[in-house]
């Protein structure tokens, strides 16, 4: 590709090979519905059958950054700049376990230059609409941001390139990169990953003024991290306003991940709450809305996976009975998990922690 005739690009990056299904997917669907925008991918783990399927598709180059090796998401603001500083006037940041289900890649490339886009956390994502994680950082809060940013998708033009080097530098912060070393659980709030620390620097006074827009959870992106990450009510009015996120983001495992085999409750292995945690796990991904969208999408230069075909009569009955839509599908499931994510936000189970201890006590960029 020449760098100096395009404008946009949309960056996808996977390091796990086994995660190769997400590429596929989110290219085949950048081309049903944005069939316009330039894609790059860095695929640094990939196989010789991935090289030659992802060389096939029109619109598709391969990135190489020498420096990324095991910065896993945290190589976002690098991939970005490369993109910036290559001649692309806008850059959209994909995480390679989106898929797309309508135009809206499309649409974000006609907003204002100045406008950071991205999109809103899920609802049960701790500690949202304050400044913690700005003050934690030790920046000047400024504003407070209606939730906290979840970078699976990043719109940035080069009038960001300042606040995308800042970002780049807090990530490569020695107590940052200490805390990353650290299970999630044991880590910090504001250091938990790189979307606290771009949250945090929104909020702050330097970039305060710089206008944000942020993709509403449940609306326009489907934050699908369990089933309750795709809440109750605003599936029942996506269904109610006859309309479907266009964005699907598949959170935490995926649903290619699973076995073909269904899980046993009554005659597996192991003590049966562990049977009935794994049968229920297996529903949700069969039940996803990211795997509805992907099963339209299957015939389009993709050769069918197993993964695609739902293999439990628990998986089949939740399709039926959400008619095969994005919004309905799973519904009982994500009744449970909402109901699972609530008692533990009131006793307080699985929290980050937000201990004052943590926090830094002087601006690392100052």
């Amino acid at each position: 590709m020449n760098a100096s005739s395009i404008e946009t690009v949309v960056c996808l990056h996977e390091d796990r090979l086994t995660h190769f299904p997400g590429i596929q997917f989110a290219i085949a669907s950048l081309h049903r519905h944005s069939p316009e925008l330039k894609i790059a991918v860095s695929f640094p783990n990939s196989s010789s059958e991935a090289d030659k399927w992802i060389e096939q598709q029109h619109g598709v180059e391969r990135i190489y950054l020498d420096h990324g090796t095991g910065k896993g998401w945290n190589i976002k603001p690098d991939l970005i700049l490369m993109l910036l500083e290559r001649g692309h006037s806008q850059v959209i940041w994909l995480d390679a376990d989106i898929i797309v289900n309508g135009p809206i890649l499309s649409e974000l490339t006609t907003q204002s230059e100045n406008m950071l886009i991205s999109t809103e956390e899920p609802y049960w994502g701790q500690q949202q609409g304050n400044d913690l994680r700005t003050r934690a950082w030790a920046l000047v809060p400024f504003r407070t941001l209606s939730a906290t940013v979840n970078t699976g998708v990043i719109r940035v033009t080069k009038n960001h390139l300042h606040l995308i080097k800042d970002w780049q530098l807090l990530l490569g912060h020695p107590v940052y990169l200490a805390m990353q070393k650290l299970p999630d659980m044991q880590r910090p709030i504001h250091m938990l990953g790189d979307q606290e620390v771009l949250t945090a620097l929104l909020g702050g006074k330097k970039y305060g003024h710089m206008p944000v827009r942020l993709l509403r959870r449940g609306v326009e992106i489907a934050q699908c991290f369990g089933a309750g990450g795709f809440g109750v009510s605003e599936r029942l009015k996506n269904t109610f306003l006859r309309r479907s996120p266009q964005l699907i983001h598949a959170m935490g495992r995926k649903p290619w991940s699973r076995s073909v085999a269904p899980p046993q409750i009554f005659f597996g292995g192991g003590k049966l709450k562990s049977r009935i945690n794994s049968y229920y796990e297996y529903l949700m991904l069969e039940s996803s809305p990211y795997l509805v969208v992907a099963r339209s999408i299957k015939g389009e230069d993709i050769s069918d996976s197993v993964w695609l075909f739902r293999h439990s009569s628990g998986g089949k009955f939740l399709a039926n009975i959400g008619f095969n839509s994005v919004n309905l599908t799973g519904l009982p499931l994500a009744v449970i998990d909402s109901c699972g994510k609530f008692l533990k936000r009131i006793f307080k189970i699985s929290r980050f922690s937000t201990d004052e201890k943590f926090f830094l006590k002087k601006y690392p960029l100052d």
